[in-house]
């Protein structure tokens, strides 16, 4: 696998690894509060069921 190509977002998977301590609480903060609140972005909505 290579570590330096871009995802679609564009940013470097050794970049996200260099940085993963520093974000990762505040990725799932935002990520909890758009589960409880029931806001998906629809480029995201795939990845969950409706119930």
């Amino acid at each position: 696998m290579k570590d330096n190509i871009p995802g679609v977002d564009g940013i470097p998977p050794k970049l996200l690894l260099e940085i993963v301590e520093q974000i990762s609480t505040q990725l799932a903060t935002v990520f909890n509060l758009s589960l409880e609140e029931g806001i998906v972005p629809l480029e995201n909505s795939f990845f969950f069921k409706e119930q």
